[in-house]
């Protein structure tokens, strides 16, 4: 609320992902070579997932609202060779090297970069909450990843002209489908800010402003808003847990 929105364009996310993804591979990110990201939901965090993928590598989605005890576990667990943030500030973080996504250079035109990943490597590692004592790492190939949107699109009927909000974390498995389904098909992929998703008035607020037409909700956050309100939703999705009849 009160902020103007970021647009970008498919080419000028494929432009800045090609920059990062060459930076990433200049300091040895290839296939099966792991990168950390830790950042708030927003643009920068498509094209720094699409940049560790055009590199070749695979990336692990940190929590920056985690306590630093987790986050230096998983990164002890995953031996990532770098950590992307929005902002490097000369830091490392748990003996990593820190590369500020403001710090790629942001050029007119690059060339598009090419790795030797197969569908058999790495393409992330999410980690679980942890409840057994220890978060684990769950690991998916480009292969699964590709199987799964493909499969998607199909049965949510996604096309170039929906506009598909990404309402999970990041950290979280269903954040990939979401944004997958959207740009591999040519669709518009909102994001709001942290504040936005956690209030049942400001999401539905900004889904009526910005004319979603496909979402993924859990059912309890489903149930405290008014289909009315949404004039343009035409795919709901719900998951995460058991939905009532009401």
């Amino acid at each position: 609320a009160g902020a103007a929105p970021v647009i970008c364009s498919y080419a000028e996310l494929n432009r800045r992902a090609n920059a990062l993804a060459a930076r990433l591979q200049s300091v040895g990110v290839g296939p099966e070579k792991r990168v950390a990201l830790c950042m708030e939901r927003s643009p920068e965090m498509v094209v720094a997932i699409v940049g560790v993928l055009k590199a070749g590598g695979a990336y692990i989605p940190l929590d920056p609202a985690a306590p630093r005890e987790r986050l230096e576990r998983i990164l002890t667990d995953a031996q990532p060779l770098a950590c992307l943030a929005l902002s490097a500030e000369g830091k490392q973080f748990a003996g990593l090297p820190i590369i500020g996504l403001e710090d790629t250079p942001d050029v007119s035109e690059t060339p598009e970069v090419c790795s030797d990943v197969r569908g058999d490597n790495l393409a992330y590692i999410i980690y679980t909450s942890g409840s057994t004592g220890a978060p684990k790492g769950v690991m998916l190939q480009h292969s699964g990843l590709v199987n799964l949107v493909e499969a998607q699109i199909a049965a949510f009927d996604v096309t170039p002209e929906d506009r598909v909000y990404q309402f999970a974390s990041y950290t979280f498995d269903a954040s990939l489908s979401v944004i997958f389904i959207a740009l591999t098909s040519g669709a518009a992929l909102h994001i709001s800010r942290q504040d936005v998703v956690l209030s049942p008035e400001n999401l539905t607020r900004a889904l009526r402003q910005e004319r979603i037409t496909n979402i993924t909700l859990p059912p309890t956050l489903l149930r405290m808003m008014d289909p009315a309100a949404l004039p343009d939703l035409r795919v709901l999705i719900s998951a995460g847990d058991a939905c009532t009849p009401d």
